[in-house]
């Protein structure tokens, strides 16, 4: 059997890992939104929606999203899609284009097709 070894954290450091911790909390909310763009503007998903809807909906429950997420105004704008969807008030989840290419930049996502800056001259 391997022997064991106490590892001992000061206070400080430990506050400090605790600190980088809860800062992932911001990355589920990220999870949620791309979830959000494999069924945005599709029909059918309708099981889908409900349990991202269900989802965000006990990670407020459980405190895993706070009201200080940085990113709660959109997740709030989602939710609302997808329980326009789930309650049959909407054929899709859809969200304003707008709000979608926010989202896009959130998750760090780059559209399809992107101008390209033109190339200076070298001389």
């Amino acid at each position: 059997m391997p022997e064991q070894t106490t590892v001992v954290i000061s206070e400080k450091t430990l506050d400090k890992y605790k600190k980088i911790a809860q800062s992932e909390k911001s990355l589920l909310s990220i999870s949620y939104i791309k979830q959000y763009f494999s069924i945005h503007g599709r029909t059918g998903v309708k099981d889908k929606a409900n349990a991202l809807k269900n989802k965000l909906r006990a990670s407020v429950l459980k405190s895993k999203i706070t009201e200080n997420d940085p990113y709660k105004t959109k997740l709030e704008v989602i939710y609302k899609a997808l329980m326009e969807y789930t309650q049959g008030k909407a054929d899709t989840p859809m969200i304003s284009t707008a709000q979608l290419n926010g989202l896009m930049g959130l998750s760090g996502l780059k559209p399809l097709f992107v101008k390209k800056k033109p190339k200076k001259n070298q001389g």
